[in-house]
């Protein structure tokens, strides 16, 4: 078994005193951001392709379209944080564990506004594509949650969960 606690030590020990500041700088935001990451229930579909009514269409002359269709549904847990970008100039959400790991939306007041006027729905955040990515749907009021104890001030006045 790989002990990489021992390679971890093993390189920070030959690193120069500026990399060991630098990895410890990265470590420290990295921690930080952890530190702020909550775990939200989200709901996942695997997504197929069928043609349904195929044999009507062909009767009549047309193609027969492939649709879109949910093969089956599961739920997990989902971590939601805020990342800093641009230097500290901009921030966006990030859904980690979700299906890409890329799943970041910038955080305006627009975007919160949006958000708290569907407060009781739910957010696709990522609209999968059959036999490829699966879709993935949070509840809305479960980000603001998290948004009142990150951002106040963005959402602040904004109606509370339903």
């Amino acid at each position: 078994m790989v002990d990489f606690a021992a390679i971890l030590e093993r390189q920070r020990a030959a690193m120069t005193p500026e990399e060991r500041t630098r990895f410890d700088e990265a470590v420290a935001r990295r921690e930080a951001l952890e530190a702020t990451e909550r775990a939200i229930p989200a709901v996942f579909e695997v997504l197929g392709w069928k043609r349904s009514s195929g044999l009507a269409a062909l009767k009549s002359g047309k193609a027969a379209e492939p649709e879109r269709h949910v093969e089956r549904i599961y739920e997990r847990e989902v971590r939601i944080r805020i990342e800093p970008r641009d230097n500290g100039a901009r921030e966006v959400i990030q859904f980690l564990g979700a299906v890409t790991g890329h799943e970041a939306f910038e955080l305006t007041p627009d975007l919160c506004a949006e958000l708290a006027s569907d407060a009781g729905g739910t957010w696709s955040i990522c609209a999968g594509t059959p036999n490829r990515y699966d879709s993935c749907t949070i509840q809305v009021a479960d980000v603001l949650d998290y948004l009142r104890d990150r951002r106040p001030e963005l959402v602040g006045g904004l109606p509370l969960r339903p």
